[in-house]
């Protein structure tokens, strides 16, 4: 979960993801979106939340 949302111009049509360990990078998907926070969850089920801990996240606009 991460202190931004909606109101810092995400929408549900971002993908976030992060500097990978076996690839280049991990991708994550927002599974909730408020207007003051957001909450991914990463693609690969292989990966354990906490994994993520303490990474910088980055996000994409996909097209619609």
């Amino acid at each position: 979960t991460l202190p931004f949302g909606r109101r810092d111009g995400l929408t549900k049509h971002h993908l976030a993801y992060t500097k990978g360990r076996d690839t280049p990078y991990e991708l994550l998907e927002i599974i909730t979106l408020n207007p003051n926070s957001v909450s991914l969850r990463p693609l690969d089920s292989s990966m354990r939340p906490r994994d993520l801990s303490g990474k910088t996240v980055q996000f994409m606009e996909l097209s619609k």
